[in-house]
């Protein structure tokens, strides 16, 4: 009898081995694809993917709701859809349509043993070489206009002829716009400088000196600029080889309190956004294979944009070495967006250092530090500093957590003592000088006079498997075995529990012996997970499941297998893959058991 799996198996990624599909005929495929004898499975479409070896054609077959598919690697293109620029669609099912790829005006196509070549048709034009290196009074023929066909093809290109003047070394001979090209006295040059605009003539137009990147232009006085004038450039680089120089220097010569401003300003418009980088600072220099490295930084950025609520935020890092180009921030100020303050983050990871070289003054009222350790050098720790007196001291301690039982070590001022809210244990000895409870410690219990009993020998248990062994210093050593339904001995809190649920001797056997349990599983075509409640206390619970029939009318009582989970000592919960049907019961083993 083959074995019934009503869920899913899951192997975990492990091989299936030295196994072989189902094993049937032609003639029994139709059957084996709708068959009813597998319920669970359902028929017809519900059984798609099934899959079993022919053995008469010696093919691997799967069923696929509507017929089956044959993998023997003999399949070819069914179908073959082309679709024109104008949304017709054809399609060859059967092999019987003939596609031509056709040009149209300047393209070609032609025929070949493996494909059809598609060619762009040769146009004819005339072509205009220009003279090169073009000198004053020389002829120069530029490109006038372009035509093209309708393909965007280039079939013509029109030029015309250009004599660009001589340069003569009078002013009747000189470029149009100059008056006289030798004049390049001082004052000449100051006055044309003076009155220096763009070619045009028109205003807010750039002007251009020097003929390529790599001229410098130098100026050996000082260079004053008018109020609010811009540098507008990608990058400005000061250089000199001098020691300790490039220095920059913003000097305000006005005797009011306000002095110079270096202002980093971002101006996107209306693309501001919350964590924009307004302006950075950088500290670069060589690495030992000459290659330049950023050290260190300062960032500003705009923490939130938001109109009237705006806040900031600054970054001061370093290069830490850790990882190739390895950069941390070191120093975080940001502002906050409930309050007038100013959050602060110093390091960065748990193993960073900080060091405070005087005094440390935290005018705030919560200081939390997130350490695993914390190594304190002072000798003594003061808690409530400001109290004057025990009044003024009372409730102060040590709380440990946040939870809301935490442990408690506080001052009790109203009974002149030291209260602790947990269990206090002591590994070592403790030394009294009083009394505990009302206990002498060095007298009564030494005596032992407040005992009602005195033992004479000392007395130990020793746990023997299944079984107790009271030991004694005198050698009469008692051995108490575990209890059964039939004989004394040591009782498990179970049993015990039991027993003092009990209230007749017969209940009392009832429940010791309540350890098996059979429930029915009634399917109705929709459920896949039933709690079964069993109330026996406990996640050891074995379950086996059998086959019940239709409420026992056709049941085999076989042994069927599904997920069972066990989510509380009080239930368990049986889940099939696919519902049982409503003439598909199961009646499920369940015992207990104790460890």
């Amino acid at each position: 009898m083959a074995l019934k799996y009503l869920s899913n198996i899951d192997l975990g990624g492990l091989q299936i081995q030295n196994a072989k599909p189902y094993v049937i005929t032609t003639a029994d495929q139709t059957a084996f694809a709708n068959a009813s004898s597998a319920s669970y499975l359902g028929t017809g479409g519900a059984n798609i993917g099934k899959m079993y070896w022919n053995s008469q054609t010696l093919t691997f077959l799967i069923w696929k709701g509507t017929g089956w598919v044959v993998l023997d690697g003999s399949g070819d293109i069914s179908s073959v859809g082309l679709t024109a620029d104008d949304g017709t669609t054809v399609t060859d099912n059967a092999g019987s349509v003939v596609f031509t790829v056709s040009g149209d005006t300047g393209i070609s196509t032609t025929a070949t043993a493996t494909g059809v070549e598609i060619d762009l048709d040769d146009v004819t034009r005339s072509n205009t070489t220009p003279t090169a290196d073009v000198e004053y009074g020389e002829d120069i023929s530029p490109i006038t206009s372009i035509s093209t066909n309708s393909q965007g093809q280039v079939t013509a290109v029109a030029t015309t002829t250009i004599t660009l003047p001589g340069l003569g070394t009078a002013s009747d001979e000189a470029l149009p716009g100059n008056t006289d090209v030798l004049n390049v006295s001082n004052p000449h040059l100051l006055t044309a400088l003076a009155n220096l605009e763009s070619t045009s003539g028109t205003a807010n137009e750039e002007i251009t000196i020097g003929t390529d990147s790599g001229d410098t232009v130098k100026f050996t006085g000082s260079i004053k600029m008018e109020e609010n004038s811009s540098f507008l450039a990608t990058q400005f680089t000061f250089e000199d080889p001098t020691s300790g120089k490039p220095l920059v220097v913003l000097k305000n010569t006005n005797a009011d309190t306000a002095g110079a401003t270096l202002r980093f300003t971002k101006d996107g418009s209306s693309s501001a956004a919350d964590n924009d980088e307004i302006g950075q600072i950088e500290f670069k220099h060589d690495d030992s294979g000459n290659v330049q490295h950023k050290y260190a930084s300062i960032q500003a950025f705009s923490l939130d944009v938001t109109n009237n609520d705006e806040l900031g935020k600054l970054k001061l890092g370093v290069s830490t070495g850790h990882t190739t180009n390895s950069y941390q921030d070191g120093l975080v100020i940001q502002g906050h967006a409930t309050d007038d303050r100013v959050d602060v983050v110093i390091g960065n990871g748990t193993t960073s250092v900080t060091t405070i070289a005087g005094d440390l003054t935290i005018t705030g009222t919560t200081t939390t530090v997130n350490s695993t350790d914390v190594e304190i050098a002072d000798i003594n720790i003061t808690v409530a500093k400001g109290a004057t007196t025990s009044a003024n001291a009372n409730g102060s301690g040590i709380t440990f957590s946040n939870w809301s039982s935490a442990p408690v070590l506080s001052w009790d001022h109203s009974n002149t003592r030291l209260n602790v809210n947990k269990a206090f244990h002591v590994a070592g000895n403790i030394t009294t000088t009083g009394t505990v409870d009302g206990i002498d410690i060095a007298t009564d219990v030494a005596a032992n006079t407040l005992k009602e009993t005195n033992v004479t020998t000392n007395l130990s248990v020793t746990a023997n498997g299944d079984k107790l062994q009271v030991n004694s210093s005198d050698g009469d050593d008692v051995e108490l075995p575990a209890a059964t339904t039939s004989a004394w001995g040591v009782l498990s809190h179970e049993m015990f529990d039991v027993l003092y649920a009990a209230t007749t001797p017969a209940e009392v056997s009832t429940q010791i012996e309540a350890t098996n349990k059979v429930i029915q599983i009634t399917g109705d075509g929709s459920d896949v997970d039933f709690d079964l409640t069993h109330d026996f206390g406990t996640k050891l619970v074995s379950v086996e499941i059998l086959d019940y029939g239709n409420n026992g009318t056709g049941a085999t009582y076989a042994t069927v297998h599904a997920d069972v989970t066990r989510p509380d000592d009080a239930y368990v919960r049986v889940i099939f893959a696919v519902a049982p049907s409503a003439t598909q019961d199961y009646k499920v083993l369940l015992k207990k058991f104790t460890v």
